[in-house]
C-alpha cells in the first residue's frame, strides 16, 4: 500500500510537471533568461519534485503513511538549512559534487520558496485517497465470477504495467534531475586595460555581479586585487578587439572571432597565428569546464590591449570570457593565467590542456566501445534468437534480451555523463560500460546461439555466414566511432543513434540471411512429424 502510494505520487501530474519544470530552468532558462525569477523557479520546481522523490527511497524503512509528512518535512528542513547555514551550504556543495560540479549558496530569500513544500504535500494526499479508495482496492480483490475475474485482472494488469512503465521513465530521469542541477556560477573574463602605468584585468561572476578588477604593475607576471580602473566606466566602455603597439606602431594584435586565438601583423597588412587553441583544446575546455552554453561566445576573446614596457618590447594580455586571461610576454610567449584574485574571489588557475585533453580522449574512446558492444551484443543476441524461432524453436528465448536492454543504456547513459566530468565519480563509468555491456553482451551470445544451432539444419553454414555479415558491420561501426572522435565526440547521442543504425542493418542482412540457412533440423523434424493413421 505505501510503496503505491509513494508511487502513485512521483508520477502524479504536479509532481511531474516539477520534475519537467526543474529540468527546463536548470538547463535552458537560468543560462538564456538569467535573472531573479530563475534563480527562485528552481527552489519552487525542486520543493514540488523533491519529497515525492525522497519518499520512494524510504517506502523500504516506513511501512505506513507516515511517509509523506516525513519526505516532505525532512525536504523543508534540509533545504532551510541549506539555504540559511553556511557550514550546511559548504557540506551540500561538497557532497553533491562528488557526482557533479555543484555549489550551493547560502541566500535567506531562496526560502520564500518553502511553501510549495505545500503543493507537493496536496499532491501526496491525492495519491494517497486515489490508492485507497475503494475502486482501488477493488481492483486487487477476487471477483466471484470468473468473467469478472477474467476482466478485473486483465484492468488491474493493465494498470500495474502502465504505471511500472511510467515509474521506471520517471524515477531515473528524476534522479537524473535532482543530481544534475545547474553548475555553479562561474567567472567571465571580460575586461582588459592599460591605464596609468598598469594593466588591469576584469572578471564578473555570472549573471548578477558587476565586474571585478585585478592590477599588474610588473607586466602581467603578478596579479593583486584592485578597484576600478581610474576613468573606467562599465556600461560606456566597449570591448578592444584589436590593439597596436605605441612604440611599434606597425605590431599590432587582434582576437580572431569565434575562437580563442590571437593574430599579430609586423607591417599593418600580413595577419598570422600569434597564438591559437585548436578545436580539440576547445572541446576539452568545453566539456571540462560544463557550464558553457555557447562555446562561439564564451571560448573566444572579448578583449585584448597592448601595453609597451619602459625596458623595451610588449606586453599583451587578453581576456577570454570562461576561459580566463591570457598573457604574451616580451619575450613572445603566451600563457594562460586563468582568473587573478580580486576583492570578492581568490585566484583560479586555468586547467592544464595537456592532462584534460588525454582524460577525454581516453573516456571517449572508452565510451565508443561500449556504444558498440551494446549493440552488437543486441543484434547478434536478436540474430541467433531469431534462427532459433526460424528454426522450430521457442520465441522464448528473445528474453536473452532483456538483460542488454536493462543494463547497458542505464550504464552507458552515467558513462555519457561522466565522460564529460573527470572530477565526478561517474567518470569510471566509461570503463564500467564496457566490462558490462560486454559481459552480459557475451553471455547472452553464448548461450542462445549454441541452441540456435542445435535446432537447425546446417548449423555451420549459418554461422559462418553470420560471422562474417557481423564482421563487415564491426568494421562499418569502427569507421563510425572513429569519424565520431576526430570530429570531437560533443554529443554521445549522435553516435548512439548511427550506431543503432548500423547494427539494426546488420540485423536486418542477417535476417534475409536466415531463410536461406536457419532450417528445421531433423531432431525438430523428427518430434513434429505428422501422426499418420
Amino acid at each position: 500500500m505505501v510503496r503505491r502510494v509513494a508511487f502513485s505520487w512521483l508520477i502524479h501530474p504536479v509532481t511531474v510537471l516539477g520534475l519537467g519544470l526543474l529540468l527546463l530552468n536548470d538547463h535552458y532558462l537560468k543560462a538564456a533568461h538569467p535573472s531573479w525569477l530563475t534563480g527562485k523557479l528552481s527552489d519552487a520546481a525542486g520543493l514540488v519534485m523533491a519529497p515525492a522523490l525522497l519518499a520512494v527511497l524510504l517506502t523500504p524503512f516506513l511501512k505506513d503513511k507516515r511517509v509523506g509528512p516525513v519526505a516532505t518535512v525532512t525536504v523543508g528542513v534540509g533545504f532551510a538549512l541549506v539555504k540559511a547555514w553556511p557550514y550546511a551550504t559548504t557540506t551540500a556543495s561538497s557532497a553533491w559534487s562528488l557526482l557533479r560540479a555543484t555549489e550551493f549558496r547560502t541566500d535567506l530569500t531562496d526560502l520564500i520558496t518553502l511553501p510549495f513544500l505545500g503543493v507537493a504535500y496536496w499532491a501526496f494526499r491525492h495519491s494517497f485517497s486515489a490508492a485507497s479508495s475503494p475502486a482501488a482496492s477493488s481492483s486487487a480483490a477476487p471477483s466471484s465470477s470468473s468473467a469478472a475475474v477474467s476482466s478485473s485482472s486483465f484492468a488491474a494488469t493493465g494498470g500495474r504495467w502502465w504505471r511500472a512503465a511510467r515509474v521506471g521513465v520517471l524515477l531515473p530521469v528524476a534522479l537524473v534531475g535532482v543530481v544534475a542541477t545547474s553548475a555553479p556560477e562561474s567567472p567571465s573574463a571580460d575586461a582588459v586595460e592599460s591605464i596609468g602605468g598598469a594593466l588591469y584585468a576584469g572578471a564578473n561572476e555570472q549573471p548578477y555581479r558587476a565586474v571585478d578588477w585585478s592590477v599588474s604593475r610588473d607586466g602581467g607576471h603578478t596579479w593583486m586585487p584592485s578597484a576600478v580602473p581610474p576613468g573606467y566606466q562599465e556600461k560606456v566602455t566597449q570591448p578592444r578587439l584589436s590593439d597596436c603597439s605605441k612604440a611599434q606602431p606597425q605590431t599590432c594584435y587582434r582576437l580572431v572571432r569565434g575562437e580563442l586565438a590571437v593574430q599579430m601583423t609586423t607591417d599593418g597588412r600580413t595577419w598570422a597565428d600569434d597564438w591559437r587553441l585548436s578545436e580539440e583544446e576547445r572541446e576539452a575546455l568545453y566539456r571540462e569546464y560544463g557550464d558553457v552554453y555557447n562555446r562561439d561566445g564564451q571560448l573566444s576573446g572579448r578583449s585584448i590591449v597592448v601595453r609597451d614596457l619602459p625596458s623595451g618590447g610588449h606586453v599583451v594580455v587578453v581576456a577570454n570570457v570562461r576561459d580566463g586571461f591570457a598573457v604574451r610576454d616580451a619575450a613572445g610567449t603566451w600563457t594562460r593565467i586563468g582568473f587573478p584574485a580580486t576583492s570578492r574571489a581568490a585566484a583560479v588557475p586555468a586547467p592544464a590542456l595537456n592532462d584534460i585533453t588525454d582524460s577525454y580522449r581516453s573516456a571517449d574512446v572508452l565510451f565508443a566501445v561500449g556504444i558498440g558492444l551494446l549493440f552488437a551484443g543486441l543484434a547478434a543476441t536478436g540474430a541467433a534468437v531469431a534462427a532459433n524461432a526460424r528454426a522450430g524453436g521457442s520465441p522464448h528465448w528473445a528474453w536473452f534480451l532483456v538483460p542488454q536492454l536493462a543494463a547497458g543504456p542505464f550504464v552507458l547513459l552515467f558513462a555519457e555523463w561522466g565522460r564529460t566530468d573527470p572530477s565526478s565519480v561517474l567518470f569510471a563509468f566509461p570503463v564500467l560500460s564496457v566490462a558490462v555491456t560486454g559481459f552480459v553482451a557475451l553471455l547472452c551470445v553464448l548461450v542462445v546461439t549454441p541452441i540456435a544451432m542445435n535446432r537447425m539444419a546446417g548449423a555451420g553454414r549459418w554461422l559462418l555466414r553470420t560471422a562474417a555479415v557481423f564482421a563487415v558491420f564491426a568494421v562499418v561501426q569502427t569507421g563510425v566511432a572513429v569519424a565520431w572522435l576526430r570530429h570531437g565526440a560533443e554529443h554521445g547521442l549522435t553516435l548512439a543513434l548511427i550506431s543503432l543504425v548500423v547494427w539494426s542493418a546488420a540485423l536486418a542482412t542477417a535476417a534475409v540471411l536466415d531463410h536461406r540457412t536457419a532450417q528445421p533440423g531433423p531432431a525438430f523434424q523428427r518430434r513434429n512429424r505428422p501422426t499418420t493413421t
